[in-house]
């Protein structure tokens, strides 16, 4: 069996070499810019990286699967790294793991266990701009975690026991555009949680069963298009921002108090989405916000089983799925259950 040693290769000319546990290799992408990939390789180790030539221009580093890589004290020999993806490891970073590193603007920790259950340590020297953290054992996000990444475009941190967003917890990450916490544990949001961040556009809240309440007012996201609260049963009632966002295209939600106030016609599709077909709005959610309303004085239709009908609703009356169609519709409600039970929105959206 080769020696899975290619780290030492002279000049990092492409070379590949294996054992019968893993590969990895050193591939030139272009003229003096090289990726190392290592995938499953169970000789890999810290002592093995920092075998690497100090004046290799290493570029991306792609990790995946080393069972022996445990530890990471310090990357520094890779001052020209910009991708660095380490994915299904389980690892442990030194508070100096990444300082030094410069140029690197992707992170990729998804489905890496985090041993101290938190992110590496993000100097003011790194400049990222995409971090992705999914599935990687987070459990808090201390104060000052990203205070020195104005640059971050994306961060994914779904799928992890996060428990609580205190306020200022996105400090520093003036140009965020897209944050995922969805599938976390999560139950108490701060109403400065969120502050400082400017241009968010897309934002994912969903599965985390505990949140009860969401900041009441955040000037920082008039410029969303996205957002996703799916199955959050304790949240009694969205904040009014929420349904004055002027740029929102797409809601991704599941109870009917948090859909209904929209005042936007929905239709209901086969698999339990909501969408829109003729305004600019798309509204999914699961069958519990089977509606549509145009005017909360219309009463709407909310039902449950049988192929999809088409029942029009009008000022205060209804039209059986199969009957004539008033002239002037107010309304139209695709069901995906029936039959149909006519309730107003007040009804619909009243909180108990």
């Amino acid at each position: 069996t080769q020696s899975p040693n290619c780290l030492e290769v002279a000049g990092l000319e492409s070379s590949d070499c294996s054992d019968s546990d893993g590969h990895c290799s050193v591939a030139e992408i272009s003229p003096n810019q090289y990726r190392f990939t290592c995938r499953g390789d169970k000789g890999l180790t810290e002592a093995s990286l920092r075998r690497l030539p100090k004046t290799a221009f290493i570029r991306d580093i792609d990790i995946t699967g080393a069972a022996n890589l445990t530890n990471i004290t310090s990357l520094s020999n890779f001052t020209h790294l910009q991708n660095l993806q380490l994915g299904d490891n389980t690892l442990n970073f030194g508070d100096l793991a990444l300082s030094g590193l410069t140029n690197l603007g992707l992170l990729d920790l998804s489905n890496t266990t985090l041993l101290s259950g938190r992110l590496p340590n993000l100097d003011s020297q790194i400049r990222l701009h995409k971090l992705r953290a999914s599935q990687s054992g987070i459990t808090a996000l201390p104060p000052g975690t990203f205070l020195f990444q104005p640059e971050l475009e994306l961060l994914d941190l779904s799928n992890n026991r996060i428990r609580r967003l205190d306020a200022y917890t996105f400090n520093g990450t003036c140009d965020l555009e897209k944050l995922f916490l969805q599938n976390n544990l999560i139950s108490y949001v701060d109403n400065l949680a969120f502050n400082g961040l400017k241009y968010l556009v897309e934002l994912d809240l969903s599965n985390n069963a505990q949140i009860s309440q969401l900041p009441r007012s955040f000037p920082g996201f008039s410029g969303l298009t996205f957002i996703a609260l799916r199955n959050l049963q304790l949240l009694k009632a969205l904040p009014d921002w929420i349904y004055q966002l002027r740029k929102l295209t797409t809601a991704k939600l599941t109870y009917a108090p948090h859909c209904c106030l929209f005042n936007k016609p929905i239709n209901t599709s086969t698999d339990g989405d909501i969408s829109l077909t003729d305004t600019p709005l798309e509204v999914y959610a699961n069958n519990n916000c089977s509606l549509l309303v145009q005017t909360p004085s219309v009463p709407v239709a909310m039902t449950s089983a049988r192929p999809p009908a088409t029942m029009t609703v009008t000022n205060g009356s209804t039209a059986s799925p199969n009957g004539t169609h008033p002239e002037t519709p107010a309304a139209t409600v695709i069901l995906t259950t029936a039959p149909p039970v006519v309730a107003t929105v007040d009804q619909i959206c009243k909180v108990s």
